[in-house]
């Protein structure tokens, strides 16, 4: 699963099998207590904080040395402190080079054939982001439909990383034909 043009605070990535129970229907927020046995996988916690991620420490100016190319996450062997970085940059942040970063995530499926629903939720949960950006989702080469990224005009976390956001999510549909049993991108 590959994610681009993408510019904020992103909290969250988890793969859900139909949603209806795991989001809240006000305001589509993933919830803590959601993320449970259906979850095919999660990265990071639906909390509004980013404290669990890469740079945090050393800030958002050191992502373009950490991850140069991009972020690549495998899901059971990565860690989010280590390897998914608390920012997103876009191609219109000059501190990052005005260039697109890729975040890919690699993820095993058991025996995905004999999943009964014709679709699996991605959510991704954001914090803060500017410019109306938008994410692009590709799953095993296949494009979904790109979504804009709310406004929230809220970037204060970039700048204090212990300070909560304001938690907005995106949710992708993506059609269980597009998933397969073994490793997934």
């Amino acid at each position: 699963m590959t994610l681009r043009y993408f510019l904020g605070i992103l909290i969250l990535a988890s793969l859900l099998p139909p949603i209806v129970s795991a989001v809240e229907n006000d305001n589509d927020a993933v919830k803590k207590d959601t993320v449970d046995k259906d979850v095919v996988f999660c990265i990071g916690e639906p909390d509004g904080f980013c404290s669990e991620f890469a740079i945090t420490q050393e800030g958002y100016a050191a992502f373009k040395n950490k991850f140069p190319n991009g972020v690549t996450y495998t899901v059971g062997n990565s860690t989010p402190k280590k390897d998914w970085a608390f920012v997103h940059p876009s191609t219109k942040d000059d501190w990052a080079g005005n260039k697109n970063y890729p975040f890919i995530i690699k993820f095993n499926l058991p025996d995905w054939s004999k999943t009964s629903s014709e679709s699996t939720t991605l959510v991704i949960g954001y914090v803060g982001s500017m410019f109306d950006p938008e994410v692009s989702v590709n799953v095993n080469g296949n494009d979904l439909p790109t979504q804009k990224v709310k406004n929230t005009i809220n970037n204060n976390v970039v700048f204090n990383t212990r300070r909560k956001g304001a938690y907005e999510s995106l949710l992708f549909t993506v059609p269980n034909s597009l998933l397969k049993t073994g490793e997934n991108i």
